[in-house]
Order: C-alpha cells, then structure tokens, then sequence
C-alpha cells in the first residue's frame, strides 16, 4: 500500500514519505478494526482527527497481492476522489490498512 502511495506521490513530483507519523498510523489501524468489527466505512469523528484529514476505503479481498490491490486502490482514489488525491499528497501521513472478512479496511491521514 506505501509501494502505491509514493508512487503516485512521485509521479505528482511530491517527495517519497518515508517516515510515517507513527501514533497517527495507529490510530488509522485502529480505526481500521473498528470499521472491519462493524462491517462499515465511516470517518472518524472530527474531535478524534485533529487537524488530519482522512481518507478512508473499503474494498473487496480476494487473496491477491497487497500490493497490487494498493495500485488499484490508488487508482480508484486518484480518480474518483479530488479530496482524497490531495490527503495523499498531503507533506505529513498516516497510512494503515486491515484485511477482515475478505474485505480490506485503509486509512490514509494527511496534514
């Protein structure tokens, strides 16, 4: 999934990001498993973001490879989504992502 967000990154002439902010990706991860428990996509409150933006996806998982799913996933938000292009383009992210019942759960935070 990072292999696929620097790679748009760059192809945008933005920096890779290689340090992600740490305690802000846990927060994505659990947010992420919040999500995956209740079988539905929702941001997470704005007193619980701070001033991240978010954004989130949920996709089907059909045991292909992470990584080429992240492509597709990217794909998708880069082409559907302006708000979520520019999250990922953001200078500062959080990045996790959960795989549970053949349904994969990402949160991307930017600021």
């Amino acid at each position: 999934m990072i292999h696929a967000i620097n790679d748009y990154r760059k192809s945008q002439g933005k920096d890779i990001i290689w340090a992600w902010d740490g305690l802000v990706s846990h927060f994505c991860r659990e947010h992420c498993w919040a999500m995956a428990r209740e079988g539905k996509l929702y941001h997470a409150p704005d007193y619980y973001l701070g001033d991240w933006a978010e954004a989130i996806v949920k996709h089907s998982y059909n045991g292909e490879d992470v990584h080429q799913l992240g492509k597709k996933i990217m794909f998708d938000i880069i082409h559907n989504s302006p708000g979520h292009r520019d999250i990922v383009l953001k200078d500062e992210l959080a990045v996790a992502y959960v795989i549970n019942d053949w349904n994969l759960y990402l949160c991307v935070r930017g600021k």
